[in-house]
């Protein structure tokens, strides 16, 4: 059987894929009132995301393929190259858009945009923005500060392993409260002993919360 496009939504992708070719002399396109154009550095030049409405599309047009050859076997489209323009995210259905993103002439992104926003089959058109990890002026990072214990090595992995000593370079925490969930503490130790509040034993009742495997001791450190 053989499908075709409603001519509202085939003269728009028509439109769409030839805005590249016919810019100066479409007569809407370059009456269209420029919105304020950003940096080059916020928006990819020469690109617009457009969003079609799903149940405007015919059945091969929603497809999942992630090239455009099925836009190619559209009688809008036979015989005619559809390169400039990328399928980025194909219609599940009638209900959720079909996303392409079209070439237009540098300079001519936000006249295409207004143009293409005017029409009922488009959802939105938009610059397509680019997006960078900031940078922030760090300062420069002090030497780890290693403690004095000769079993730190050995037996504080984890403390190097998280990067303990960097961050005590930075501070030492000594106004922070750790609460430890595990198999109790041994109050006593040399390196815990008067820093250790009262804890409670969520496991016996009445019992005091006493390290009788010597973990929750080596997590609290």
């Amino acid at each position: 059987m053989r499908q075709t496009l409603p001519a509202g939504l085939a003269l728009l992708l028509a439109g769409l894929f030839m805005v590249g070719l016919s810019i100066p002399g479409h007569g809407a396109l370059s009456q269209a009132a420029p919105g304020p154009e950003a940096t080059a550095a916020a928006y990819a030049p020469g690109v617009v995301l457009v969003g079609l409405r799903g149940d405007l599309l015919p059945a091969p047009a929603r497809t999942t393929s992630p090239d455009m050859a099925v836009f190619q076997r559209l009688p809008l489209f036979l015989g005619t190259s559809v390169a400039p323009t990328d399928l980025l995210l194909p219609s599940q259905g009638p209900e959720t858009p079909l996303i392409l993103r079209a070439a237009v002439p540098p300079g001519q992104e936000q006249a295409a945009i207004a143009r293409l926003n005017r029409e009922s089959a488009v959802l939105f058109a938009e610059r397509d923005g680019i997006v960078h990890a900031a940078a922030l002026d760090a300062p420069e990072e002090p030497e780890p500060l290693a403690p004095n214990d000769p079993m730190f090595r050995t037996y504080q992995w984890g403390m190097q392993r998280i990067g303990a000593p960097r961050a005590w370079a930075v501070g030492l925490g000594a106004s922070v409260q750790v609460a430890i969930v595990d198999s109790g503490i041994d109050a006593a130790h040399p390196d815990l002993r008067g820093r250790v509040l009262r804890g409670k034993n969520y496991v016996t009742a009445g019992a005091e919360p006493v390290d009788d495997s010597g973990h929750g001791t080596h997590v609290a450190g």
